[in-house]
């Protein structure tokens, strides 16, 4: 806390007033020492301008970073600022963070900041100091900038409500002259929630699920974002969010008029370095007010990455003119890798001229998206293949997995195969999308042995088949066609759907529906076995104490889902595994040795076939797994998955500690499980900062551990080490899932402490006890419970932003209150001298009912 760092920097003052000012003392103390620090240069609109700085000293002292330095130092109106505390103010866009072994010094320079500057770096122990003068050049941005904010996301949205019912976009400006921008929205829908992001204000975001109501009464909605920054520049966009139906919209009985009728001919794969032209045929009874195509370079299901082309008529003086045509920008490089377009041609009517209330919206295609492959170099005029080709021969199957495919292309004379992996008795349900006027496509269903299941070749623009697989294997779907002269080809999407199915026929194993009748089962790989509808399968395998058991059930997923579960001999539930891929692996130390079983459970009457594979590692053997090395903060490992495996293993005298690393992005919190056996040994979490403060800590006693941090009001990166209770060693699975959380009130990790009695305690073990990402919330009251020595003291602080909601720190003893501080500033201390020994309670409360965030500190003897 901010009193804390002041206590101790006012210690090292006092110790130093009574020691030499730098080099070797008397006594033999070594001062510290800065490793070269170069000058640096730094620009505007560069983000992550960073310098790190380390010191060494010669005797293992604690040692204290701190920083002065001037801006313009050879003006008269130099700025001078000095860091020396966790809260001291540095200029606009500059950050300091001290850590025990080196500190690291932002800056994120403003266009006013251009300019030589100077800046000192210190760093003392209790005895002695060393100093480190550099210069810092700030040159003006590459790219301009300055003057009024701009926007620099997308100003249309689609909501395609076959993918999803709910969009979430940012909106972003761009104001290198400002350390920050208020942004805000005018006119939106009901029902829309804005949020900024970050203290500059520059970043926002914007989510919105729109009623049944709202999307039959319009099929296009507009509301402006408004960027001011302190100068009063002001910036607006106009921002639209097109809904896409299944059926692409349709009329309404209350409103006047028709949809609008939208004609486009697919556009086949491009080349060159040139941008697209787009045309489409718009007929309406009325006034037709805008064209465009909503396009993507990037994954389609990525709503907020969908840009706006806006068309004009081909001939405006036609009467009546119909034709009209656009432009989508190239995105291709030189030299480089083709770039898939997805795109959809839409229509606004104007059937309402005193609003937009009964506007008709239309946008082509009904389903799928238009696509098509744009290549940097000029092609060959031929038919342009996709990008699963060669495919044109049994042999050369592509294999094919569950889900859409949007982007496939038939050339005359080709055909198109596709590789299907089923089992007997499961249901192939395939479907292609396409346009007939460029060319009749059909779809054809095989058997492993290239025998035809089931051919479509109507004259519609949708085939689909639906068979049964006869048997265990890859099957087979061919497209062919049959088109015009002088045709380029068609495109089409692929759709296909998995169902399993039919009879099932138990293996060998059987009987072994419960532990009484578990098959045998020993180290090495075992199976084919079987799951039936409403089956589970257990298997009895012998280890000796202390033995390490890594069981893997490996089976397709995409054919059926199975859990499975490690018991002991008793029934007790020693590891589990329920994720989504293609194998499930048990952990387990067993330190009593005997008897363990597993289990294989199918999920929603799964009929599927699975292997076993297991391993025994012998007594004290311990699988430190791949993460290693990863025993310190400078090693961690990045989590980048929701789930992987671990190994807290001894390391000579001490026990082994993994640490890992995570980015948690402003206001979104952080859950994290660790399942393993607590009788093979207790293992313990702790979620820390970068600075190695305690955010969230779990060391109950159980299989289990479970911790939840609701995040921080800024981008962070936190650390999340797993240690061995007194030197335990086990192996482990973590499981982590990140959610964002509402900005000023969310239930924090010392929730339920709304009344006296349900107070947490406050840890200070060394003395003093950091609490941040701590919330309160609407008209509630926050109560810790702080233990305190004969004649001892106790200072607490919470710090905030007064202008989002004022708060109020009391300090009570029973209900007698010691001290109040109800400020009007952004901290708020209370302090007891002199106590007697007992237990303290704090109380956060709302002095106007509002929300907010805090950071509680306390320190205490």
């Amino acid at each position: 806390m901010r009193q804390t760092s002041r206590l101790w920097s006012l210690g090292l003052v006092l110790a130093m007033a009574l020691a030499p000012a730098c080099g070797d003392d008397e006594q033999g103390n070594h001062a510290p020492a800065f490793e070269t620090i170069y000058h640096q240069v730094f620009r505007v609109g560069e983000s992550g301008n960073r310098v790190i700085v380390t010191a060494t000293d010669k005797d293992g002292d604690a040692l204290a970073y701190s920083l002065r330095g001037k801006l313009w130092p050879a003006t008269d109106n130099e700025q001078a600022f000095t860091w020396s505390a966790e809260g001291d103010t540095l200029p606009a866009g500059m950050t300091f963070s001290p850590e025990p072994t080196k500190a690291v010094f932002t800056w994120d320079p403003l266009a006013s900041q251009v300019g030589s500057h100077e800046v000192t770096f210190i760093v003392e122990d209790a005895y002695a100091r060393d100093e480190e003068k550099i210069t810092v050049e700030v040159r003006p941005s590459e790219e301009g900038g300055g003057g009024a904010p701009q926007f620099v996301t997308p100003s249309s949205y689609v909501l395609q409500l076959v993918q999803t019912q709910t969009i979430e976009a940012v909106i972003a400006v761009r104001d290198d002259d400002s350390s920050r921008v208020d942004l805000s929205l005018q006119g939106q829908p009901d029902g829309l929630d804005f949020k900024v992001l970050g203290g500059d204000g520059k970043r926002a975001q914007f989510s919105w699920t729109p009623t049944e109501q709202q999307v039959g009464d319009q099929s296009i909605y507009g509301f402006l974002a408004v960027a001011v920054d302190p100068e009063g520049n002001r910036t607006e966009q106009r921002v639209r969010i097109v809904i896409r139906l299944k059926d692409g919209g349709g009329p309404r009985p209350d409103c006047p008029g028709e949809v609008p009728s939208v004609e486009h001919q697919p556009m086949r794969n491009q080349f060159g370095p040139d941008d697209y032209v787009v045309t489409a045929g718009v007929a309406d009874e009325g006034t037709i007010s805008r064209v465009f195509a909503a396009y993507t370079v990037n994954d389609p299901q990525d709503l907020q990455s969908f840009q706006a082309a806006e068309f004009e008529l081909v001939d405006p003086a036609e009467a009546g003119g119909h034709n009209y045509w656009g432009v989508l920008p190239n995105h291709t490089q030189p030299g480089g890798e083709p770039v898939t377009y997805y795109y959809y041609v839409c229509a606004l009517d104007d059937d309402d001229p005193e609003g937009e209330d009964c506007d008709h919206f239309w946008c082509v295609p009904e389903e799928a998206i238009f696509t098509f492959v744009a290549y940097p170099d000029e092609g060959e005029g031929d038919c342009a293949d996709d990008a699963r080709e060669p495919n044109n021969s049994q042999p050369q199957a592509h294999p094919l997995e569950p889900g859409t495919v949007p982007d496939l292309w038939l050339c005359p004379g080709d055909e198109d195969w596709f590789g299907v992996t089923a089992s007997a008795g499961s249901t192939i349900e395939a479907s292609i999308l396409f346009s007939t006027a460029l060319g009749d496509l059909a779809l054809e269903v095989l058997d492993p042995q290239g025998a035809s299941l089931e051919r479509a070749a109507t004259s519609s623009d949708r085939e689909q088949i639906s068979v049964t697989a006869p048997s265990d294997g890859l099957h087979l779907l061919r497209v062919t066609g049959e088109f015009p002269a002088d045709s380029e080809g068609n495109g089409y999407a692929l759709s296909l759907r998995l169902e399993a199915g039919g009879d099932c026929v138990p293996d060998g194993a059987e009987p072994n529906n419960d532990r009484g009748a578990a098959a045998d089962v020993a180290a090495g790989e075992s199976g084919p076995y079987t799951i039936c509808a409403g089956d589970e399968d257990f298997y009895a395998l012998q280890v000796e104490p202390g033995s390490e058991i890594v069981a893997e059930v490996q089976f397709e997923h995409r054919l059926g889902d199975l859990d499975a579960r490690m018991l002991g001999a008793d029934g007790t539930v020693l590891a589990s595994a329920a994720t989504e891929a293609d194998v499930e692996t048990l952990r387990h130390v067993h330190g009593e040795g005997g008897v363990v079983y597993l289990q294989v459970l199918g999920v929603d009457a799964t009929n599927t076939s699975y292997t076993l594979q297991v391993t025994v590692q012998g007594v004290g053997d311990c699988p430190d797994l791949a993460q290693e090395p990863n025993d310190t903060f400078e090693q961690a490992t990045w989590i980048e998955a929701d789930t992987l495996q671990g190994a807290i293993c001894p390391t000579g005298p001490t026990a082994d500690v993994d640490v890992y690393r995570l980015w948690l992005p402003a206001f979104t919190g952080v859950g994290i499980s660790a399942a393993f056996a607590h009788a093979a040994g207790d293992l313990d979490l702790l979620l820390m900062d970068a600075s190695e403060g305690l955010l969230a800590v779990a060391d109950s006693s159980d299989d289990n551990e479970e911790l939840h941090f609701p995040g921080l009001p800024e981008e962070s990166t936190a650390y999340l080490v797993v240690e061995g209770y007194r030197g335990a060693e086990n192996t482990y699975t973590l499981q982590v899932e990140q959610a964002p959380v509402d900005q000023r009130c969310r239930p924090d990790r010392a929730e339920p402490n709304d009344t006296a009695e349900d107070a947490p305690r406050v840890r200070h073990e060394e003395g003093s006890a950091e609490l941040p990402g701590l919330s309160l919330c609407d008209n509630e009251e926050d109560w810790y419970m702080v233990e305190v020595g004969p004649g001892g003291s106790l200072l607490a602080g919470i710090d905030f932003v007064h202008a989002q909601g004022d708060l109020t720190l009391a300090l009570l003893e029973g209900e007698t209150v010691l001290d109040l501080s109800e400020t009007q500033s952004d901290t708020e201390t209370v302090a007891g001298d002199d106590l007697q020994a007992g237990t303290y309670r704090l109380r956060v409360t709302s002095e106007d009912g509002r929300p907010n965030l805090y950071r509680l500190d306390v320190l205490a003897d």
